[in-house]
């Protein structure tokens, strides 16, 4: 059994943010996680996966 059938099996349909919260609590993993294996397998649009990106790097690039 795979970690995506061991999480679609747990999820039951229900892709949801509480489904996805829920999810993430039971196999101790981040939301995130959760959302981007559901993403890069199809089962979620990729543009429900949350913004994480920063607008700036958290370090100074030099200059």
């Amino acid at each position: 059994m795979t970690a995506l059938d061991r999480l679609t099996g747990f999820l039951g349909g229900d892709c949801s943010a509480a489904g996805i919260e829920d999810a993430a609590a039971h196999f101790d993993v981040s939301e995130r996680t959760v959302e981007a294996l559901l993403a890069n397998s199809g089962a979620i649009p990729a543009s429900w996966v949350s913004d994480y990106t920063q607008t700036r790097p958290p370090y100074s690039m030099g200059a």
